[in-house]
C-alpha cells in the first residue's frame, strides 16, 4: 500500500481523492473538537464538515460552527470559497500552510500501480 487513502480507496470503493479527503478531513477533526461532535451527532452533513476543514482553525471554531448550523451546505461552501480567497490575498503565510495541509494524493491509472 502507498498510503492510507490508497488502502481506504480499495477497502470502501470510493476513488483515490476521496479517500485522500476523507483521510484529509479525519485528521482536521482532531484538531476542531466543536465541529467533530456536531457532526458525530449529526447536526452537520459530510459536505458541510468538508468544505470547514479547508477554512477554520482552532481559534474560530465556534464562529465557524454557528454559521455552518444556520447556513445551507451550498451557502457554506460558497462562503467557504470566498474566505478561502480572501485569506490567500491578505494572509498569504496562512494561505500557504492551509495548502501545505491538504493531503495530496495522486490520480490515475500509475496512482494504483504497485512500486
Amino acid at each position: 500500500m502507498r498510503s492510507c487513502a490508497h488502502w481506504l480507496s480499495i477497502a470502501t470503493g470510493v476513488d483515490l481523492w476521496m479517500a485522500g479527503e476523507l483521510v484529509r478531513i479525519g485528521h482536521a477533526l482532531r484538531e476542531l473538537p466543536l465541529i467533530h461532535q456536531a457532526f458525530a451527532a449529526g447536526r452537520l452533513s459530510f459536505d458541510k464538515v468538508r468544505v470547514l476543514t479547508h477554512v477554520v482553525t482552532a481559534v474560530d471554531e465556534s464562529l465557524w460552527l454557528e454559521l455552518a448550523l444556520e447556513a445551507s451546505g451550498a451557502q457554506l461552501a460558497r462562503i467557504c470559497r470566498e474566505f478561502r480567497r480572501a485569506v490567500a490575498i491578505e494572509e498569504p503565510e496562512r494561505a500557504a500552510r492551509q495548502r501545505a495541509e491538504v493531503v495530496r494524493v495522486p490520480q490515475g491509472p500509475r496512482a494504483l500501480s504497485s512500486a
